[in-house]
């Protein structure tokens, strides 16, 4: 059994992907973690990311300074399109090879999984949603940028669409054992 583990930024898909590797031993593979070395000098997506951004968003040791990037590429669609261009193919090479040996339980956890079209690489969708005013507080409570979070949220597919093509979704707006409660309901089904 292969899972996609889908939602917003904020929404806390780490959480839900957490018990399904905890409590049900699933083997978890974060997209975010194969996205990171990906942007290495020694990577192809490196020099194309370079030509469309530029050296100014680059580290006095040439390595990629993420937040430099975020910021810019979260700023303009046009540029988000071409990041995404480059790297949702490189992940999903990476994404594909590691389903092949993961083994029979397996969680790819992934914002993007129906905008990068990975949905189809796993047997079943489970969207961990919350509502908006959830997620902005939890991100806020977090430290992390509220204004840049909210373009990380544009730039996402709407939650309620993600929610008309998942198999399963969790409500996460409320307590912990609120979600794990859910998170046993849907292994009980799958």
């Amino acid at each position: 059994m292969k899972i996609g583990i889908t939602g917003n930024y904020g929404c806390g898909k780490s959480t839900v992907t957490k018990i399904f590797e905890q409590e049900f031993s699933f083997k978890a593979i974060y997209a975010d973690e194969i996205a990171h070395p990906l942007y290495l000098p020694e990577k192809p997506a490196y020099g194309r990311i370079i030509e469309i951004f530029g050296e100014e968003i680059l580290k006095p040791d040439r390595s990629i300074d993420r937040k430099r990037f975020s910021d810019k590429a979260f700023s303009d669609e046009n540029l988000l399109r071409k990041v995404n261009e480059i790297m949702w193919p490189e992940m999903r090479a990476e994404i594909e090879k590691k389903l092949l040996y993961s083994g029979s339980r397996t969680a790819l956890e992934a914002a993007v999984l129906f905008e990068a079209g990975w949905n189809y690489l796993v047997d079943k969708v489970i969207l961990v949603y919350a509502d908006e005013e959830v997620l902005l507080r939890r991100i806020k409570d977090s430290g992390r940028d509220i204004e840049k979070a909210k373009k990380i949220l544009k730039a996402q597919m709407p939650q309620e669409k993600k929610r008309e093509l998942s198999d399963y979704v969790i409500d996460n707006s409320h307590s912990i054992e609120k979600t794990r409660e859910q998170v046993y309901e849907i292994w009980n089904k799958i």
